[in-house]
């Protein structure tokens, strides 16, 4: 509500702005007579020409830095979708190694609860392989104190060959088993190394895994938040962007405004001075109408008749239009009224239009209508009264038909001569 509020009031700004500039100009207007000196008027012309050249130069680079801010708002929302794009799949990504991470931490407890039950299994082997070394020791201090004539000694105390060579097998399988009990102590102390040894790698190694897996899920997870991050930073710059482009709309329409009330001026001006030369201020001194059949004037003169026109008919057909247009020309071509199309039509209350506002007061109806070029039907009208022609004989009046003054009456429309 409060950005809304914002806008409301630009828009005000920028309404009270072009009243403003439409009143400048239609105070200059109604102030402005005929004046036995041009000097001003041609300074005030040449003014506002320069001001409006100055003016649209300075509306076309606002329109090009608005082009070019809508370009580069169409680059950050296309950045932006890419953005959004490596966002999913990182999304994507991440779910994977969230699950590898999972799963990699799982056999990592796995094989640590193994290494515990291993554990108990190697403290039982190891047990065992303490009392058989101490058995060994007994066996061998034995040994190594009778030598082999303790052996000797029994094979001799037999007392028969049958015993004897029973107890030579006793001795042979006593020497045997101490062999073989060695080779197995040997080989139990290899195999609880081996395995504690292997158990502990497995650990280590499945221990990496796990804090590589959840590395790299904390690299996606940071991927993800600086992916965020650059779409807010890139929703804002859309935001400024836009709000920049509706500014430039607004500086815009400010500056067309301006242009439309500086042209207005220059009408004013050229109607003080009595150029021809239009808004373009091409001609500065007025050009004689010719009394004859046809009759030779200037641009911004035919411009006026063919406004005129518009304002009084303009919703008539083409004879009305015509009959019109021939009223106005053969003013000009009596001696009872000016001889020029401006005097002709600002001739004190003869064409309404010349005094009339607009429903917004700002101007009269006939400026507004000059302001902005009357139809092709109209140019046509004038130039075919302007060649000698007319519909309406020498008529230099015309009102309703419904008034019910006698004349030539042509739709809506009665043409009289008084």
């Amino acid at each position: 509500m409060k950005r809304r509020g914002f806008f409301d009031l630009k828009f005000i700004v920028i309404a009270l702005t072009v009243f403003a500039l439409s009143f400048t100009c239609y105070t200059r207007y109604t102030a402005a007579e005929p004046s036995s000196s041009s000097k001003s008027a041609e300074q005030r012309k040449k003014e506002a020409e320069e001001s409006k050249a100055a003016e649209e130069k300075r509306k076309k680079e606002m329109e090009e830095e608005k082009a070019r801010t809508e370009r580069e708002k169409q680059e950050t929302e296309q950045q932006k979708k890419e953005t959004e794009a490596y966002l999913s799949e990182v999304n994507k990504r991440a779910i994977d190694l969230n699950t590898e991470a999972a799963s990699a931490q799982q056999k990592y407890e796995d094989k640590r609860q193994e290494v515990s039950d291993t554990a108990q299994e190697l403290k039982s082997a190891e047990e065992q392989v303490k009392l058989q070394y101490e058995n060994m020791k007994k066996r061998f201090k034995f040994i190594y104190e009778k030598g082999t004539t303790g052996y000797i000694e029994v094979i001799l105390e037999s007392r028969s060959i049958s015993e004897m060579i029973n107890r030579t097998q006793y001795v042979s399988k006593v020497l045997e088993s101490d062999k073989a009990l060695l080779e197995a102590f040997k080989g139990k102390v290899l195999e609880i190394n081996g395995l504690k040894q292997k158990l502990e790698q497995d650990e280590s190694d499945l221990k990496v895994l796990s804090a590589d897996a959840n590395n790299k899920l904390a690299q996606a997870r940071n991927s993800i938040e600086e992916a965020k991050q650059t779409i807010r930073e890139q929703d804002a710059t859309i935001r400024d962007q836009e709000e920049s482009i509706r500014d430039k709309e607004d500086e815009i329409a400010v500056s067309a405004a301006r242009i439309k009330a500086l042209e207005k001026e220059i009408l004013i001006a050229d109607k003080e001075i009595g150029t021809t030369g239009g808004t373009k201020g091409e001609q500065t001194t007025e050009q004689k109408v010719t009394k004859t059949d046809s009759v030779s004037v200037g641009a911004s003169d035919r411009d006026m008749i063919a406004a005129m026109i518009w304002c009084e008919v303009g919703a008539e057909g083409m004879e009305e239009k015509k009959g019109v247009a021939s009223v106005i020309v053969n003013r000009l071509k009596s001696t009872r009224y000016p001889n020029t199309v401006q005097a002709v039509l600002f001739q004190n209350m003869q064409f309404a239009p010349t005094w009339e506002m607009t429903s917004d007061g700002t101007t009269s109806k006939f400026m507004l209508a000059l302001a902005n070029g009357a139809p092709s039907a109209c140019y046509s009208a004038a130039d075919w009264a302007l060649a000698g022609n007319s519909n309406v004989g020498d008529a230099i009046g015309f009102k309703l038909a419904s008034t019910g003054i006698e004349g030539i009456v042509i739709g809506k429309v009665v043409f009289f001569n008084a």
